[in-house]
């Protein structure tokens, strides 16, 4: 059970989502259903990694979560006209970029991912916090606007950082932690083969005498 309790409690989320698609505005349910569904997403992460039970499939699934809950709350903006059209398309062409940078890596390495680097946690606290900034407060438009710039900037960092990593990693939090792996790896690298050509000119030095 143990082994599964990570990706039970995404499943959960996945589960609850669909149930967000039939509210029609954001009202104190919505928000409860939101919130549970938010818990979940907070917790499976650590529960994985405490348990030593990550997997690529409890990545997916915490993906496909993560995307229901957002179509969710955009959803019920869109047909309450909270938010513009042309911000919606925007912010879903900024998301198409984490799209492209987990093609990449399929294609770079054979292996389908998304990078979960610090500001795409970011971006999801942001997103998480949306309907609340809706039903509290009337500054949705600039929080939107603040979205669509952290999601820009993470879909090009995600994009750089499967760019410049030489093994597949999901959990790089910042472009410079890819690099510094990248020298590490090219450094031992230099070293092997410099110990191997040392390796092979000393047999032949002795293979000469």
């Amino acid at each position: 059970m143990k082994k599964y309790t990570a990706n039970i409690i995404t499943s959960i989320r996945i589960l609850l989502a669909p149930f967000l698609m039939f509210f029609d505005e954001i009202t104190v349910g919505f928000l409860v259903l939101f919130s549970i569904c938010g818990v979940t997403d907070l917790i499976d992460g650590p529960i994985a990694r405490a348990t030593g039970t990550t997997s690529q499939i409890g990545s997916v699934l915490d993906t496909i979560g993560d995307f229901l809950i957002f179509l969710s709350v955009f959803k019920v903006l869109f047909f309450n006209h909270a938010v513009p059209f042309e911000q919606i398309i925007i912010f879903a062409s900024a998301m198409a970029l984490h799209l492209a940078a987990a093609v990449y890596a399929k294609f770079k390495f054979k292996k389908f991912y998304f990078v979960h680097n610090m500001l795409s946690k970011v971006l999801g606290c942001l997103i998480f916090v949306v309907p609340f900034v809706f039903y509290f407060t009337d500054r949705l438009a600039a929080h939107i606007s603040v979205i669509i710039v952290v999601a820009v900037i993470a879909g090009v960092e995600s994009i750089l950082i499967v760019a410049l990593s030489l093994k597949p990693n999901p959990d790089y939090k910042y472009l410079h932690s890819a690099i510094k792996d990248r020298k590490a790896i090219q450094g031992q690298e230099a070293a092997t083969q410099e110990a191997s050509t040392e390796e092979a000119a000393a047999e032949e030095s002795g293979q000469d005498a």
